[in-house]
This record gives structure tokens, C-alpha cells and sequence, in this order.
């Protein structure tokens, strides 16, 4: 305990060092040990009195979770005076902190998250994002219009957060929550637009109406910005049941967009959703291939692409 108290003063890059030796420990016989708790507690106490360095606290707020119980009071009190703290790395880890300290549905934090999610630094917002969802229960209607409102954040790596957050809190059945999900394939940024497939995954898998899902992604194979029918292709396969002779014919003609990587993504959807060895399947196919009536060089290539496939070469 001595050695580790004076790892977690001064020095910075040290005290961070202890730090994480102490979250080790807790996987130890010390997990929940009194004694190292208040060493701790009190080195979070003397590291704001004095001014140390930004590390330091930080040090302790990544271990304090690991050795006090959850509804922790003193804990609390030094968490949540951390969110004010002038290194926006110590307020990250005080949310982590407060998510994993505070108990589920606490009125002070949720609104400690809610103001954390209109900082401006993009930094702090993502972290209350991913900390609103540990804290409320299950579908908390201003966790999720707060996550609503991050889908149109200015930066990418909230919205990213915000879908991902989304899919796997609110409610399934919630059909705004899945428009807004879905609006996201129109994301300006890729990054964004590539998590929309697995979160659409995550709301079927929960329960969400899959028609509704299948006839917002389909909207999308017609929008002008060729990145955004790739972004629909994709969900497609997600949120189609297997063999969706629907979804199956909406691919098949995507195979004919003039974007390659739409062809592609087409192709590729294709054989997730169609099962070759089934009879029906492979009729449905061989009958939208025979109607084809473009013939441009590109279209020829995917269609012989799909041929090979059902093929089973």
C-alpha cells in the first residue's frame, strides 16, 4: 500500500503507472479491500487539493471503480467533483467513473451525463454517450432523445457512438428510433455509415419491425449519392430473414448500378440473404438474371459473377 500511495503522487506518467497496478490488484484477494479503497479515496482528495498533475487523478478515478461498491457516498462525491475538472481527460474518466459507481437510474448522474453530452468538446460528449447507456435503465426516454440529438452532432465519432448506443438501449419497437438509425445511411462520413449496418442488425434482433426496417433501407437504393445506395445494400442484408424473395430482387437489380462498389456490395448482400441449395431461391435468381435487359460490360460482369456463385463455383 505505501509503495503504491507513492507511485500515485507527483510524478505523473508514475502515479498512471500505480494507477494501473492497483486495477490489477483488483482482480486479486484486494478486490474490495477497505483499506486500499481509502487509500484511494484519499489520494483523489489530496491530488485536487494540491494541484497535481492531470494523470495523477486520473490514476484514481481509473481504479476507483475497481474497489468501491456501487452507491459508494464519499466516492461519489469525489467522482462527480471531478467532472468539472480543467483536464478533459480526468472528466472522461470521471464519467466512466460515475457509470460504473453511481447506481442504475440515479437522478444527479443521469443529469451529470446530460450536461457532459452538451460539452463542447467531442471528447466528453462521446464519453457521456457511452455512459448514459451503463447508468439508465433499460430505454430511459431522455438517455435516448439525448442519443437522438447526437445523431446530428458535427462530429463523426459521436454519431458513431450515438448509433452504436442506440441500437443496443433503446427500445426495438420504437419506430423513431429505428427512422433515425436508418437516416444515418445518408451519413456524410463513411465511418458513421458503416455502423448503421450492425446497429439495424442489433434493433431486428430485439424485436424491431423488420418491414419497417426493409422498406427504409429500400428507400435508400434510389438516393443520388452512390455511397449512400452502397450504405443501404449492405443493411439490406441485415435486416432481410433469409431467402426474402423482396429483398432479393431489389439487390438483383442493384447489381445494374452504375457505382462498382454498389455492384459489389450488391453481389456480396446477395449471397448472405439467398440460399443456392434452395429450389426457390435459385429460380427467383435465375429468373431476375434471364430478365436483365441491360447489357452494359459492367452488369454482364456482375451477372456472371452471380452465375458463378449459384454455380457453386
Amino acid at each position: 500500500s505505501q509503495a503504491l500511495r507513492s507511485g500515485l503522487g507527483p510524478i505523473g506518467l508514475v502515479g498512471r503507472a500505480a494507477g494501473r497496478s492497483l486495477v490489477q490488484l483488483a482482480n486479486e484477494p484486494l478486490r474490495g479491500n477497505e483499506v486500499v479503497a481509502s487509500l484511494v479515496l484519499g489520494e483523489m482528495r489530496r491530488a485536487g487539493e494540491s494541484r497535481r498533475p492531470f494523470v495523477t487523478r486520473m490514476a484514481c478515478l481509473e481504479a476507483l471503480p475497481h474497489f468501491v461498491a456501487q452507491g459508494h457516498a464519499e466516492a461519489l462525491e469525489l467522482v462527480t467533483g471531478s467532472l468539472g475538472d480543467r483536464s478533459e481527460f480526468v472528466r472522461i474518466a470521471a464519467l466512466d467513473a460515475l457509470a460504473s459507481i453511481a447506481p442504475r437510474g440515479d437522478p444527479a448522474a443521469l443529469q451529470a451525463v446530460l450536461e457532459g453530452s452538451r460539452d463542447g468538446l467531442h471528447t466528453i460528449r462521446r464519453a457521456a454517450a457511452c455512459a448514459g447507456v451503463r447508468l439508465a435503465t433499460a430505454g430511459d426516454e431522455s438517455i435516448v432523445a439525448m442519443l437522438l440529438g447526437m445523431l446530428a452532432d458535427p462530429e463523426a465519432w459521436v454519431r458513431l457512438t450515438a448509433i452504436e448506443s442506440l441500437a443496443g438501449f433503446a427500445p426495438a419497437a420504437d419506430a423513431a428510433v429505428c427512422a433515425a438509425v436508418c437516416a444515418c445511411l445518408e451519413d456524410k462520413d463513411q465511418a458513421v455509415r458503416d455502423v448503421v449496418p450492425g446497429a439495424l442488425a442489433k434493433l431486428k434482433a430485439s424485436g424491431a419491425d423488420v418491414d419497417q426496417l426493409k422498406a427504409l433501407t429500400g428507400e435508400r437504393l434510389e438516393h443520388a449519392k452512390a455511397h449512400c445506395r452502397q450504405a443501404a445494400v449492405h443493411s439490406l442484408a441485415q435486416v432481410a430473414d433469409q431467402n426474402d424473395a423482396q429483398v432479393i430482387a431489389w439487390l438483383h437489380r442493384a447489381l445494374s448500378d452504375v457505382s462498382p462498389p454498389v455492384r459489389q456490395a450488391a453481389l456480396d448482400s446477395i449471397v448472405k440473404v439467398a440460399d443456392r441449395d434452395d429450389p426457390s431461391c435459385r429460380a427467383l435468381l435465375q429468373e431476375a438474371m434471364s430478365g436483365t435487359a441491360d447489357r452494359r460490360p459492367s452488369t454482364i460482369a456482375a451477372e456472371d459473377q452471380l452465375a458463378a456463385w449459384l454455380a457453386g463455383s
